[in-house]
C-alpha cells in the first residue's frame, strides 16, 4: 500500500512454499525498494542466482523489523538467509534467519544472515548451526549465534526485541 509518504508497508505477513527466479528472488519480497516490512516471516525454500534471500533479495531504502526467515536460500552470489543484497539506506533490526544457506560459486557474497551489505543492522542473529554458515556480511552488528545459545531469553541476547507483543520463544 502506498500511504502518500511514498513508503510501502508490509506488516503482519508471511510466505511459505518454493520461489524460484534469476535476480532479486526472495522469500517474501524480491526487491524491497522504499518499504517498512515488519513483523513478517517466510518459511518458504528459495532458489536463484544473484541477491537471493531468505525473506528479501534485495533492498533499497528500505526498514525491516521484527522479521524472519526459516528456509533454504540457494543462490549463486549475494546469498544471505534473510537478505541478499542489502543497500544503502535500509535498515534491519531484531531480526533472524535459521535456514540453511547454499553457495554455487565459492568466493562470491554469501552470509549466514545477509549476502552484501551495505546498510544498518541493529540487534540481528542467525543460526550459525542450520544455516550452515558461520559469516556473514554486516558483522559484528549482526552475530551468527549456535542454536542452544538462540532459544534462551535469559542472556542479553536479544536486547531491544519485544518479547510481550512480537516475539515469543518456542523451540524450533
Amino acid at each position: 500500500s502506498n500511504s502518500g509518504d511514498d513508503t510501502n508497508r508490509i506488516i503482519g505477513s508471511y510466505a511459505t512454499g518454493k520461489v524460484y527466479g534469476n535476480t532479486q528472488v526472495g522469500g517474501l519480497v524480491g526487491y524491497s525498494i522504499k518499504s517498512l516490512i515488519t513483523q513478517s516471516y517466510s518459511t518458504s525454500t528459495v532458489l536463484g542466482e544473484e541477491n537471493v534471500g531468505g525473506l528479501v533479495g534485495s533492498t533499497a531504502a528500505s526498514f525491516m523489523i521484527s522479521t524472519y526467515a526459516t528456509g533454504c536460500v540457494d543462490g549463486m552470489d549475494h546469498v544471505g538467509g534473510l537478505i541478499g543484497w542489502h543497500g544503502s539506506v535500509s535498515e534491519t533490526k531484531t531480526s533472524y534467519s535459521i535456514g540453511l544457506v547454499n553457495l554455487g560459486e565459492p568466493g562470491l557474497s554469501i552470509g549466514g544472515f545477509i549476502g552484501t551489505n551495505l546498510g544498518i543492522i541493529e540487534y540481528c542473529y542467525w543460526d550459525s548451526v542450520t544455516s550452515g554458515q558461520d559469516e556473514s556480511a554486516g558483522e559484528p552488528d549482526v552475530l551468527g549465534r549456535m542454536t542452544v545459545d538462540l532459544v534462551r531469553t535469559s542472556t542479553n541476547l536479544y536486547l531491544d526485541w519485544n518479547f510481550q507483543d512480537i516475539w515469543r520463544m518456542t523451540n524450533y
